[in-house]
């Protein structure tokens, strides 16, 4: 009796108020300076700031920079911080000493004169910054106004009039700003005119001027009574910074945790971080709200819409969810210690705990996790525990131990279903849980059916089995059916989702893949623990937080995320289940739900450049730097802004001038070694994890070129290369040409002696034949004719001494000593040829000069070996000249026998009486030319009549002029 009363106890509902929202805490393990935060605020560009104990910080969402003495604050102690409209952070310390935060600088008593000048009296109360860019800076008994010029107004009680003690921080009050006094009053200043104004309160909270609901709140902090019902936790502090007013909700922040106001009705409506001593409580620009602490860090509270279930109050801890499936109208939570949880329309979990109805089958202890469900008809449900496979129909259950742990269970049809385990696969029936088939005969991980086929995942990979046990490898598809398989899920057109381990999710159908998704392509992790589909959505838990694709269009991308920073307890996804109206998250913090509506927030992305270091030594941020070459390497640190993101940032970059493609990179430094000489410029901008971008960094970096890579340099240095080169060139030049022309007036005096030389072997030549021509006269007693020949070469000879002793002559003399040697070659040949001598184009011979002694060899030669021979005709001698483009043509033409036949009468002569003429005037040609650049031509063409006949020679000589 005692057993079965134990039995139905453990049986029954069990009620668990079991709802809490879902914080992140960060700490100085998370790098906060310390745990104690008096203070914080999110600046002009969105950072957040914290004053602690140990030091100042700022927060970007992924990294904190942690600030102290060493960085120019007076004291590490921080109690206020305050953001102005000038982007400058007030910073009050202990010390009674302030400063600000600028531009990536500290600026304080000792390096700004505007600090210098502000001397407090006691501990900062407040800051504040109006809508006239006044800051309001007040200690308990004075206040102090810097004006939007940054002169300096101080008040104490004497100068306005007040007693008490002045509290917190200043408001703004239809365009005044307002002190609250510890007496039941408060002033007002009026920046227009500098006028103060008291304003008497009563003690029944009622106050002249103030508007309801902020009056109530800001009198009852000063008189430590709160709204219409006390708080039943002491006010932390007691100023109007305590509690928090936002459009969606207001908080007044305890010793004990901080309520949730209900604005409405003017009550506490909810607590929230109970037992912790909250400071201070902000909202940020997207919408997650700041809790600071004395003792436990900073929370952030991302979302009240998102809400998590079974927490256990007397253990402290969330209940671990591995399975979600829908059970006529509830839902059946799967938990472990032989335990589920049923949620129904009123939000309430009921545990069931069954461990005492399965003891007696399962031979062993084990956790007994209720790892998979299936839900066969809106009555009956399939279970797959740790130790054995169960059903629960109409509050009945049965089990029964399969030899191991069931990891899946799948429906087959209404009367069977399909359980894979760590060793087989067994088809079961489902009325009585008898096993009628093993259709896998190994460890599987996952198992699923579809159009009577069984799919079978395992550690490695996916197998397609028949109903006659024949099997096909999917993974032979692509390989990411070769890795371990984590679920499998078919949407409305038929196509499997099959997800793994470490390699996404793939889709397959008809054996062909028709999408993967993995983190190329936005998935948050490769690791897809578990998948649902929900129309035209895939929803996918992964170990870094739930992702929604969009599977209508299988080419889309669109991907949506959710994560802690968005609200959920814990990015490690075991379990989903998505509804009309909700989503249910199963995870080691418990249950969690939302609705999707409710928590899509605005987003934003900004990015800010937070120190810029050279060589090592940081410098002022600007837009552009310019650095030595000797000091050319240079390190940016920046930091993309996004809350929501919860460090899932990519920057983008590209470095223009040393490689300008866009690369991408998720930490926020960028370091550049020693960069070349050059003018570059930097383009940065970041994506959240949402797509949203951000703003655009662009910096101008100029690099100099050491003296010896300058323009100038190198121009002096070529000019000097070119001044030595031409230098050297020259000298060399001089050279070659004083060699050369060393060796041309060598060359012309050897010519001019070889010429010399010819001349004299011509000059005996032609006395010689002058001499035998008398000598013949005498023999013949022709005493008259050698008498007359006699005289007449007398004066030939002494022609041609004076002829042969120049370089050039005249063509008027060059014709008369012709005519005179023809007329004594006429002579001595008895008068047996004619001649002519003519000119062409010519009209004054005196003005052309030719070579000396050149034309008379060819004459001669014509006379001696053409005309002497002819025994048929008169000889005939034709000379001719004619001028053409500065150029003097000469020919000479005779009709005698030609070169062939005189030859053979040369041979037939003794060699003394062989003429040598011809050949030395032909050698003298080719002296003259080596001589000059124009060129003498000399052509000889044998003569031949219509038969064939010799019928003399034609000397033609091209000399130029």
């Amino acid at each position: 009796m005692r057993f079965l009363i134990s039995f139905i106890f453990l049986l029954v509902t069990i009620c668990i108020k079991a709802q809490s929202y879902n914080f992140i805490n960060y700490t100085p393990k998370d790098g906060l300076a310390g745990s104690t935060v008096y203070t914080m605020c999110q600046d002009k560009d969105g950072f957040m700031w914290f004053g602690t104990e140990n030091g100042l910080s700022r927060f970007d969402g992924t990294h904190f920079k942690n600030f102290t003495i060493k960085d120019g604050l007076p004291d590490n102690e921080v109690i206020k911080v305050y953001p102005d409209s000038k982007g400058r952070v007030w910073i009050g310390t202990f010390s009674k000493e302030i400063c600000y935060y600028y531009a990536g600088k500290i600026y304080n008593t000792h390096n700004n004169s505007l600090l210098k000048d502000l001397k407090l009296d006691n501990n900062i109360e407040g800051i504040y910054e109006s809508s006239y860019q006044y800051i309001c800076i007040s200690t308990r008994k004075k206040i102090i106004l810097i004006t939007p010029q940054d002169s300096i107004l101080r008040y104490n009680k004497s100068s306005i009039y007040f007693d008490g003690t002045i509290d917190g921080s200043a408001f703004e009050f239809y365009g005044k700003i307002r002190f609250g006094i510890i007496s039941y009053f408060a002033f007002d200043f009026n920046p227009k005119n500098g006028v103060w104004q008291k304003i008497y309160l009563n003690k029944s909270g009622k106050k002249k001027n103030y508007t309801p609901d902020f009056a109530q709140l800001l009198y009852d902090s000063i008189s430590d009574s709160y709204l219409t019902t006390k708080s039943p936790d002491r006010v932390l502090s007691g100023s109007p910074g305590s509690i928090f007013f936002s459009p969606k909700a207001k908080y007044i922040n305890t010793v004990n945790g901080a309520w949730l106001v209900d604005t409405i009705h003017l009550k506490l409506s909810e607590k929230i971080l109970d037992g912790i001593k909250i400071s201070q409580s902000i909202e940020d620009n997207e919408g997650n709200t700041w809790f600071a602490s004395l003792g436990s860090g900073i929370y952030k509270l991302a979302s009240l819409n998102i809400k998590t279930l079974l927490y256990d109050k007397e253990r402290k801890k969330r209940r671990e969810v591995f399975s979600i499936v829908k059970h006529n109208h509830e839902l059946i939570i799967g938990n472990n210690n032989s335990q589920f949880f049923i949620i129904d329309s009123s939000l309430k979990p009921q545990l069931k705990n069954l461990h005492l109805l399965m003891k007696p089958i399962i031979p062993y202890f084990i956790e007994n996790k209720l790892y998979s469900m299936v839900n066969m008809s809106p009555g009956e449900t399939v279970f797959g525990f740790d130790g054995c496979v169960g059903k629960y129909s109409n509050q009945q259950y049965k089990f029964k131990y399969l030899g191991g742990p069931v990891k899946s269970v799948e429906k087959i049809n209404d009367s069977s279903f399909i359980a894979g385990t760590g060793f087989y696969a067994f088809k079961i029936r489902l009325k009585d849980l008898a096993v009628t088939d093993t259709i896998w005969r190994e460890r599987c991980t996952k198992v699923f059916y579809n159009n009577g086929n069984y799919y079978i995942g395992t550690l490695a990979g996916l197998y397609e089995v028949k109903e006659d046990k024949s099997y096909y490898y999917l993974g032979n598809l692509h390989p990411i059916l070769t890795r371990r398989i984590m679920d499998i899920k078919k949407d409305h057109n038929g196509v499997l989702w099959v997800s793994t381990s470490d390699k996404g999710i793939i889709g397959i159908k008809d054996r062909k893949i028709v999408k993967i998704i993995d983190d190329s392509i936005g998935l948050s992790s490769n690791n897809a623990k578990t998948l649902f589909v929900k129309n035209n959505y895939l929803w996918v838990g992964t170990n870094n937080g739930i992702c929604k694709v969009n599977i209508a269009n299988n080419t889309s991308n669109e991907i949506v995320k959710y994560s802690m920073s968005d609200g959920l307890p814990s990015n490690n996804i075991n379990a989903l289940y998505v509804d009309d109206s909700m989503v249910w998250v199963g995870s080691p913090e418990g249950l969690t739900y939302f609705r999707e509506k409710d928590i899509a927030g605005s987003s934003m992305c900004n990015l800010k450049l937070t120190e810029v270091t050279v060589a090592g030594t940081q410098i002022p941020l600007d837009s552009s730097y310019k650095l030595h070459y000797k000091n050319n390497d240079i390190r940016f640190e920046y930091a993309g802004i996004s809350f929501r993101s919860g460090g899932e940032l990519t920057y983008y970059y590209r470095l223009n001038g040393l490689n300008g493609n866009w690369e991408t990179t998720d930490e926020n430094i960028l370091d550049y070694k020693t960069l070349p000489p050059g003018n570059y410029k930097l383009e940065l901008y970041a994506v959240n994890k949402y797509g949203v971008k951000s703003n655009t960094i662009t910096i101008s970096i100029s690099v100099d070129a050491p003296f010896w890579k300058t323009l100038w340099f190198y121009t002096l240095v070529t000019l000097t290369i070119i001044g030595v080169l031409v230098y050297v060139l020259n000298r060399r030049n001089k050279k070659t040409q004083q060699k050369l022309e060393e060796s041309n007036r060598l060359q012309k005096q050897f010519a001019a002696l070889e010429q010399q030389a010819l001349q004299s072997q011509m000059n005996p030549h032609f006395i010689f034949n002058c001499l035998n021509s008398i000598q013949q006269y005498v023999l013949t007693n022709n005493t008259e004719k050698a008498n007359l020949y006699l005289t007449e070469f007398a004066y030939l000879i002494r022609q041609t001494l004076h002829i042969s002793s120049q370089k050039t002559i005249t063509l008027k003399e060059e014709i008369e000593y012709l005519t005179r040697y023809i007329n004594m070659e006429l002579m001595r040949f008895g008068n047996n040829f004619t001649y002519s001598i003519q000119t062409k184009n010519i009209t004054n011979t005196s003005l052309i000069e030719i070579p000396s002694l050149l034309i008379q060899p060819f004459v001669e030669n014509s006379l001696r070996h053409g005309i002497r021979h002819l025994t048929n005709r008169q000889g005939k001698i034709e000379i001719e000249f004619s001028l053409h483009n500065h150029t003097l043509l000469c020919h000479v033409k005779d009709n005698g026998v030609g070169r062939v036949q005189a030859e053979k009468f040369k041979s037939s002569r003794h060699i003394e009486y062989q003429s040598k003429g011809m050949k030395l005037t032909e050698k003298r040609i080719e002296l003259l030319n080596t001589l000059s650049e124009k060129k003498i031509l000399l052509t000889v063409t044998d003569l031949k009549d219509n038969n064939n006949v010799p019928a003399g020679t034609l000397v033609e000589l091209i000399i130029p002029l």
